[in-house]
């Protein structure tokens, strides 16, 4: 017997994302639907549990939003996501970009609040 009113869970962004169904740019999309409130199963749902990244992840891609691509490489390789950033810091850093200032300021403050490595 069937209920109406279960939900299924489909994949998540990161789901997709991490098997090449999905851009980096379709994040925006889901996280349109969430706050749109357009799939009943996710009435609940941290924002972070609905695109399927951890509460790390999520912070870190607040801060920098093209840091999909280092978080499923940290994913892939078993890496620390905090060596990586670190890493994308560095990059940043030496670039000199000055439009790069907010994203620098951002990684910093989450490299500051991961454990030691």
């Amino acid at each position: 017997m069937s209920d109406a009113h279960t939900a299924v869970r489909p994949a998540s962004f990161f789901d997709l994302y991490s098997h090449g169904n999905v851009s980096a740019d379709d994040i925006d999309d889901f996280v349109g639907r969430w706050h749109d409130r357009q799939d009943p199963w996710a009435h609940g749902v941290s924002l972070s549990d609905y695109l399927g990244l951890r509460d790390d992840e999520y912070r870190v891609w607040v801060y920098h939003p093209d840091s999909l691509p280092g978080i499923l490489t940290a994913r892939r390789t078993g890496r620390p996501l905090s060596v990586l950033i670190a890493d994308r810091l560095e990059s940043l850093i030496a670039a000199g970009r000055p439009t790069d200032a907010t994203i620098i300021k951002g990684l910093r403050v989450w490299l500051a609040g991961q454990p030691a490595t």
